[in-house]
């Protein structure tokens, strides 16, 4: 079947990438906007009514006319047309929609010799741009790595960092070579294993070693480790991967090991049409297995980048052990890490100190244990006043080593940030970081959101709009957007990124606890409540958020009720003062509500991080208390 294109004013609708572009230029869409516009495109001049149009787009699935109201919403945003100027798609009142614009379709063999001159500018993040709120990535995964670099999307309202804006750069060329320079952005895959199940920590672990490397490049924009995850255990097509992961290029392999030799097959190829750029075998002794990363990283930076800087040079030749056994079981530590469970964690510290009785000047694995710990503080699983003195340990042993270790001058920055509230000594350590690894996102993402603290919007914002192109396709990436609009008090357009991005994914449950509180926030108080509702029967994690929802709702009884359970549940386990003081605000209780604020600041539960910026504590905002706690918090009122 020959790809369909559609062209219709400045805009091509290519069929069968399933991608709208501008001049060029792609304008991201949800997938079930796409289909709208497809269906709408392919019956041009004639009225669809609602009730077919949501046969064709939901078939065989039950869904409410919101649905599509919200895609053509989003639609028209998108090709920047308002209700009032219907260029494209005219509303037909009560009865449905019709696309009135003249449309020529062709195919990609007929339009061999278009090239797209556009190039990625993600222009899409400024102020007051709407367009960028429902611009959730083509493709969103469930998998995600639980480092503390990524932790951040499961903590709920408070915790995800990165803003979804901009777009990467498509290339509608059939049968037509484009530069291996032309393409900056780079997904490296875990390499197949082959061989004994107990060798499988080599399939995430080299895989994770090429990434840590090529992140060192300021020149090419590279997938973090927890983004590639997802595909360790799929049998997939790897351009298929790569299209998903939104990346130029992308680099798979295949690993065996026997005995003490080790083979590593890979192969570098161009995502847009296919084209093998290199490939190459490599057999060693797995002692030598550092000469096999350096060899791979610097032939993919060769075909990537024309002219490599000294600095980088050096950064691709750098190992942080030359200890083959601890290296392996610094590689065993980063597998159990990376399965993001309370077990795996304490294992994978386990690793990482085995290595360092084999090698104490290993800094990685210095770097790994206090990105560990931190993660465990942050996420609960250990109290902050535990974890934090342990990473600091690890840090001060890791920096001493090697100062210029971009790992641990990002686990600096965070505890200078979360736990010690020195805003403008975390930022310095955050730009030293990316002065080591310019991709390091966990930086960016940090940075970006304490320049916002100290009320530096721009820098925040380029900052952010960075960390985007370098991770646009996680679950991290939409669900931290939907928080960014949520804080910066863009409801509407919060809310229908957040409907998008449920209808992508019906099971992520934060993105339905998100919608929720918006809903909150904005007097839909029975959506709330049902929305949470839902939530729950996904993961019973967060009944504090329903309590918050009834308590906003005026439903003092219901609130109380979970509250009691809440205290219930603190016997045994902690619950974040925080979250306490957010119910009692929602329930006019201020006193309370600003001694649970204190206990937070106490007992440095990391979650107060946010009260700045959190719209569930507007209430509060004009009591002296209030400002009194930023100020203890070292923040700007």
């Amino acid at each position: 079947m020959e790809d369909r294109l559609f062209a219709f004013g400045p805009f091509i609708l290519d069929v069968e990438s399933r991608r709208l572009f501008r001049d060029g230029q792609i304008i991201p869409l949800a997938p079930k906007a796409f289909d709208t516009l497809l269906v709408l495109v392919e019956n041009r001049g004639r009225l669809m009514e609602k009730s077919e149009l949501l046969r064709l787009i939901w078939p065989d699935t039950f869904v409410e006319e919101i649905n599509l109201t919200v895609h053509v919403s989003a639609l028209r945003k998108a090709i920047g047309e308002s209700r009032d100027e219907q260029q494209y798609i005219e509303t037909i009142p009560k009865r449905g929609y019709r696309f009135i614009a003249p449309v020529s379709k062709s195919t990609s063999e007929s339009n061999g010799d278009a090239e797209s001159n556009g190039s990625a500018q993600g222009d899409a993040f400024e102020a007051g741009n709407e367009a960028a709120a429902s611009l959730p990535p083509a493709s969103v995964s469930s998998a995600i790595s639980s480092r503390w670099k990524s932790v951040t999307w499961s903590l709920g309202i408070g915790a995800g960092l990165v803003i979804a804006v901009g777009a990467l750069i498509y290339f509608l060329i059939a049968g037509r070579e484009t530069p291996a320079s032309a393409g900056r952005s780079i997904a490296v895959l875990p390499f197949k294993m082959l061989g004994a199940d107990d060798e499988q920590y080599l399939s995430v672990g080299l895989a994770d070693a090429v990434i840590t490397k090529l992140s060192n490049l300021d020149q090419i924009t590279v997938r973090p480790t927890f983004a590639v995850l997802k595909y360790e255990d799929l049998a997939r097509d790897p351009l298929e991967a790569g299209r998903e992961l939104g990346v130029d290029t992308l680099l798979s392999g295949v690993v065996q090991k026997s005995g003490s030799s080790i083979r590593v097959t890979v192969q570098l190829v161009r995502i847009n049409d296919g084209a093998s750029l290199w490939a190459d075998k490599f057999e060693e002794n797995f002692n030598d297995i550092f000469e096999v990363q350096d060899a791979i990283s610097q032939r993919v930076a060769r075909s990537l980048i024309p002219q490599i800087s000294g600095r980088e040079r050096e950064a691709l030749a750098r190992n942080s052990t030359q200890n083959s056994e601890a290296y392996q079981h610094y590689l065993r530590g980063v597998y159990c890490v990376n399965k993001g469970t309370p077990e795996s964690y304490r294992k994978g510290i386990e690793y990482f100190e085995r290595a360092l009785s084999l090698d104490p000047d290993f800094a990685a694995a210095q770097a790994w244990i206090a990105d560990t710990y931190t993660t465990m503080g942050f996420s609960g699983l250990m109290p902050p006043e535990e974890a934090m003195p342990s990473a600091r340990a690890a840090l001060t042993k890791a920096l001493q080593i090697d100062g210029s270790n971009a790992d641990a001058l990002t686990a600096e920055a965070f505890i200078r940030m979360h736990y010690d509230h020195d805003w403008e000594g975390a930022d310095r350590g955050f730009a030293r970081a990316l002065e080591s690894s310019p991709n390091s996102l966990a930086a960016r993402r940090w940075r970006a959101w304490g320049l916002l603290l100290m009320d530096r919007a721009e820098e925040s914002r380029a900052e952010m709009k960075r960390a985007y192109e370098i991770d646009p396709a996680t679950p991290s990436s939409n669900l931290t957007w939907g928080l960014y609009l949520t804080y910066t008090r863009q409801y509407d357009q919060s809310i229908e990124h957040h409907r998008n991005l449920i209808e992508m994914e019906p099971q992520l449950a934060m993105a339905r606890f998100q919608l929720a509180i918006t809903y909150s926030l904005t007097g839909l108080h029975e959506e709330a409540i049902a929305e949470h509702q839902r939530a729950l029967k996904i993961s019973g994690a967060r009944i504090d958020f329903l309590a918050y929802a009834y308590a906003a709702a005026g439903k003092k009884t219901e609130a109380r009720a979970i509250f009691a359970r809440l205290n219930e549940r603190a016997k045994q386990h902690y619950v974040s003062p925080y979250t306490l003081a957010r119910i009692h605000a929602a329930l006019g209780e201020k006193d309370p509500a600003f001694e649970m604020l204190e206990r937070a600041l106490r007992e440095r539960d990391q979650k107060i991080f946010w009260l700045k910026i959190d719209p569930t504590f507007d209430a509060l905002r004009r009591d002296a208390r209030f400002a009194d706690i930023m100020r203890k918090m070292n923040l700007p009122a």
